[in-house]
């Protein structure tokens, strides 16, 4: 089974050699891997380390230029994709051992077009926890207001993504999390691999912080959700967000333990 895995990055010296070590150790004889690196012109030795994995990866498709952000990249990556599974990475982001093989087994027994599960979270090397999806019988009500998956984790079929297309480059950070809410609304099938952890993921990223809010609510109205409801939504997520910057960062993470750890 080919995987293709678009990882879209700039000036990440720090981890994508990390990222692409471990897309090298899921090569099998029945696991390919196409990996798909969209640069945007980086500006350290981002590049270089790239092209130092020529050989190592059963297929390397790489390019550095200029683009108008994460989702143009990653479409970009999509394009390029000749895999029969897309996975999607940012360079901060790392396949745990047997990640693939795990999906490989689980997708040839039928029933599922996509499969997801939980991402270890670490931070500076050190281990914060483990981020699950929110529960499937959750997903009709929650959806729209907060990521039901750690995208990182979310293995296609590469027919997925022909149908649905890419993402969406009006967003600036919460394009996954709309594509994300038209698979949902595809009714393709799909179904959580319980338990297991595909992948490690450097905390602190981009789509945290007050920035996603607008961005929430863009994406809600547009799958019709009613304008009252998206406002009061987000002003509940905006006073926790404001409660959760005035605790101590140890009462945060005791939260977080109490919630399950569970994504959103």
């Amino acid at each position: 089974m080919k995987f293709s895995v678009v990882v879209a990055c700039r000036n990440a010296e720090r981890f994508i050699g990390r990222c692409l070590e471990s897309l090298v150790e899921q090569q099998s004889e029945k696991v390919q891997v196409q990996a798909i690196v969209v640069d945007g012109a980086s500006t350290d030795g981002t590049f270089d380390i790239v092209k130092s994995f020529e050989g190592r990866l059963d297929e390397l498709t790489a390019s550095s230029e200029p683009d108008g952000g994460i989702y143009e990249a990653m479409n970009k990556g999509l394009a390029k994709a000749t895999g029969d599974v897309v996975s999607i990475l940012n360079a901060d982001d790392w396949l745990l051992p047997g990640a693939m093989e795990r999906i490989r087994q689980e997708l040839e027994k039928g029933g599922a077009d996509y499969l997801y599960g939980s991402v270890e979270r670490w931070t500076g090397g050190t281990l914060d926890g483990v981020t699950r999806p929110l529960p499937r019988g959750l997903w009709p009500k929650e959806i729209w207001w907060q990521m039901p998956l750690p995208h990182v984790s979310l293995f296609a079929r590469k027919a997925v993504y022909d149908r649905l297309g890419g993402f969406d480059v009006r967003y600036r950070i919460g394009g996954d999390h709309e594509w994300v809410v038209r698979l949902f609304e595809s009714g393709l099938p799909g179904r959580e691999l319980a338990e297991w952890r595909a992948a490690g993921i450097e905390t602190g990223g981009v789509s945290g912080g007050w920035a996603r809010f607008p961005e929430l609510y863009r994406c809600a109205r547009a799958h019709g959700q009613p304008a009252f409801r998206c406002a009061r939504k987000i002003a509940g997520f905006m006073s926790r967000q404001l409660v959760a910057q005035l605790l101590p960062q140890r009462a945060v993470r005791a939260l977080m333990k109490l919630k399950g750890g569970r994504f959103g």
